[in-house]
């Protein structure tokens, strides 16, 4: 099962689920809209149980309850680390290929004669990494 949101039209996937993993767990705590789509990647049994039902079991058994409950806290906080770690990783990107950019301008810029800094040229991201290239007629 894939979990997903569209952004802009496009579908993005946040995360594949496997046997035994769970989703819709959020609802379990709060009436809020969805945060994400899960569609079946193929044919699925899967378990519906309700905030009103949960609620039933933790009151009527607790000790069938607690389990479910330390599960869902455990896979929430595994999440929210992860959502951090993609987070932080993102702003380090960018504030890379922005110094990166810069640096690359400025480069340029001093190397080429006055004359010649009317040129094409292309900045390629390519993950950490920035390619450039000016072009044969820009460059002589």
């Amino acid at each position: 099962m894939r979990v997903r949101i569209n952004v802009l039209g496009k579908e993005t996937i946040l995360t594949t689920l496997g046997p035994g993993e769970f989703f819709g767990d959020i609802s379990l705590f709060d009436h809020g809209p969805r945060s994400a789509d899960v569609v079946a990647n193929n044919d699925s049994i899967v378990l519906k149980i309700t905030a009103k039902a949960f609620e039933d079991l933790s009151k009527k058994a607790p000790e069938l309850a607690t389990p479910f409950l330390r599960n869902i806290g455990q896979t929430l906080s595994a999440r929210i680390r992860a959502d951090n770690k993609r987070q932080s990783d993102s702003v380090k990107n960018c504030l890379l290929t922005q110094a990166q950019s810069t640096l690359l301008k400025a480069l340029i810029a001093s190397v080429l004669p006055e004359g010649r800094r009317n040129f094409a040229f292309g900045l390629f991201y390519l993950g950490y990494g920035v390619g450039w290239r000016v072009s044969e007629k820009s460059a002589r």
